[in-house]
């Protein structure tokens, strides 16, 4: 019977944060912010295992926060590449995935992640193929080189991405394989590899309150959002 693993991506150094802690540890509401992804996962009766990746010197660090939390379904944890796409593979192959599977791959400084937006990436890769999570554009996107503006799109086709993306293992599988034989390094999410693989992906919606810590100003957004009691420790964002 066809699983379901969720590959977090926690093998980033969060340097943008300006501390010298990777920002997926950082605390929220007494917990790391990785505990809280995590959660959103280990709550989620349709998701059977999750694969970790970890910066290199943070495994052990991870490796005590999954046993602190007692029987769980963390099956591994794997440390990142020198890009995302490398991490995003070392999860893909640290356990034996049928071609049926389902892997959703999500960013670990994304703790509120709401349950519907997962399960439907889960039921639409399970359709389709491949998905992911999306929010419609509510700001004026603009093209720039250099200090000039060179164009301004039409807004409603423009989505802001989210993450989980979820994907049958074999669509997945296939689109590191021609990435990684065409040269291509640079990509920011599996979607993208998936596309340039020839795939179709389906959009899911997602929602605003599924923020991406990324900056101070999110870290502290989060951390409002956790003391006025609007986010839930393994329950749905705002």
């Amino acid at each position: 019977m066809p699983q379901t693993c969720a590959i977090i991506l926690a093998g980033g150094a969060g340097t943008r944060m300006g501390k010298g802690t990777p920002k997926q540890f950082l605390p929220l509401g007494g917990h790391a912010i990785i505990e809280w992804t995590v959660a959103l996962f280990e709550h989620n009766e349709n998701v059977d295992t999750i694969v970790m990746v970890s910066p290199p010197d943070y495994m052990e660090k991870i490796r005590e926060l999954v046993e602190m939390r007692g029987p769980n379904k963390v099956s591994a944890i794997v440390p990142g590449g020198p890009t995302r796409r490398d991490s995003s593979w070392n999860g893909l192959t640290a356990a034996d995935f049928g071609d049926g599977d389902i892997v959703l791959i999500h960013d670990a400084a994304r703790p509120f992640a709401a349950r519907a937006t997962i399960d439907g990436c889960i039921e639409a890769a399970k359709q389709f193929g491949a998905a992911g999570a999306y929010v419609k554009a509510v700001d004026t996107i603009s093209e720039i080189s250099g200090d000039e503006v060179v164009a301004i799109p039409p807004r409603d086709s423009l989505y802001y991405t989210q993450t989980p993306q979820a994907f049958r293992y074999d669509v997945i599988r296939l689109a590191h394989e021609k990435a990684r034989t065409s040269g291509i390094s640079t990509a920011t999410d599996d979607v993208s590899l998936a596309i340039a693989a020839g795939f179709r992906v389906v959009r899911v919606e997602g929602s605003y309150g599924n923020i991406k810590i990324t900056t101070q100003s999110d870290y502290d957004y989060a951390c409002y959002l956790v003391e006025k009691g609007l986010v839930l420790f393994g329950g749905a964002g705002p």
